[in-house]
């Protein structure tokens, strides 16, 4: 019955209920009870919620860089007398400061150095009618942070690869350094090249493989905040040779016709590919319009991607004959060599001068 408020205005049918005139400490749950006069004991309860003053904060920017600032914004329920907040921070020295207090907001001004690490910032309202009651937000004042993509990946040799560097909460906005590094120390010639030498947030830069794979076969780029040199972050290369994905002795067949007389073509053969790029000790036996051609001994190149798709031209010594170029698809990989793989004439551009092959040849 004691601080839970009065009931006025009686009467048979209806009753006021008035609220004490000082805030509870917290949400105090009133019961109201009607009893029938003509039988007690029948009655009907109904419960009324005496409220607490609440508090409620919101900051309109979160996390703050240095010399950033956010205005907080207090709400305050059930505040009779509505004399809003007091404000206070924590903790008290490095977070930054409070200004332009009002009784519903403030401003929030970070340092104007940034951290060497994140620095949780709480900022407390208090109710100025009952100081029990008060809400709090957090705001993070944050160090600067580098994040570098791709990471990690591999990059085939003699290849370019762009890198990116996104700079966080830097208030100066001089972006990032770059090293290259092999097993923790400058990375000699044969590693690879980049530039430029340093970027903004954002601004991409260009790693150019080497010629050959390197051992170790992985490099380290590493971006360093230009404002705040502790921070950093570093993509791992590794440099590979696709074309070591083809390397061994294979044999192919294609059967097909020629584009410009329309007759059956079948052409049958081996070659070793080096790993490197070569083709070398090839032979084939031809079967096609100008005659029957056996043995015919061939070289070649090719080029493998990441994605072990490539070309692949070839070379005989015959009258009239060119290089020949076909598109190659590998397969069936065994320790990372392919065992299988698919050859396509990939040079004929207007159906006329090439070969067409009815099943892809498999090697």
């Amino acid at each position: 019955m004691s601080g839970a408020g009065m009931l006025t205005n009686e009467t048979s049918t209806s009753a006021t209920y008035n609220a004490p005139a000082t805030p509870p400490a917290s949400d105090v749950t009133v019961t109201i009870t009607a009893t029938s006069v003509a039988d007690p004991t029948q009655s009907a309860p109904v419960s009324i919620d005496f409220a607490a003053i609440q508090v409620l904060l919101s900051p309109s920017v979160n996390p703050v860089q240095a010399g950033g600032m956010s205005v907080i914004t207090a709400m305050v329920n059930f505040d009779p007398a509505n004399k809003g907040v007091t404000w206070s921070i924590s903790p008290m020295s490095g977070a930054g400061m409070l200004t332009n207090e009002t009784s519903t907001s403030v401003t929030y001004t970070a340092p104007l150095t940034p951290p060497p690490t994140d620095v949780n910032v709480t900022i407390t309202a208090t109710s100025v009618s009952s100081p029990k009651q008060m809400g709090t937000v957090g705001i993070t004042f944050s160090a600067i942070h580098v994040f570098v993509a791709p990471n990690p990946v591999a990059v085939a040799e003699d290849t370019p690869q762009p890198f990116t560097a996104t700079v966080s909460f830097d208030p100066n906005n001089l972006g990032v350094s770059w090293t290259l590094t092999q097993g923790g120390t400058p990375c000699p010639l044969g590693c690879g090249t980049f530039s430029p030498s340093s970027s903004l947030s954002g601004q991409p830069i260009t790693y150019n493989a080497p010629s050959a794979v390197p051992s170790p076969a992985t490099v380290t780029l590493t971006a360093t905040s230009v404002t705040d040199p502790t921070k950093s972050d570093s993509a791992t290369i590794t440099i590979v040779n696709p074309d070591s994905a083809l390397n061994g002795h294979y044999a192919f067949l294609f059967n097909g016709f020629d584009d410009a007389t329309g007759k059956q073509v079948a052409v049958a053969g081996s070659f070793m590919a080096d790993g490197i790029g070569n083709i070398t000790a090839g032979e084939e036996d031809i079967n096609d319009p100008s005659g029957v051609n056996t043995p015919v001994a061939f070289t070649g190149t090719y080029v493998v991607g990441l994605d072990k798709r490539g070309t692949m031209t070839l070379t005989n010594p015959l009258p009239g004959s060119v290089s020949v170029t076909y598109a190659l698809s590998l397969g069936s990989f065994n320790a990372g060599v392919a065992s299988k793989g698919r050859l396509i004439e990939f040079d004929d551009n207007n159906g006329a001068t090439g070969t067409r092959v009815l099943l892809r040849a498999t090697f």
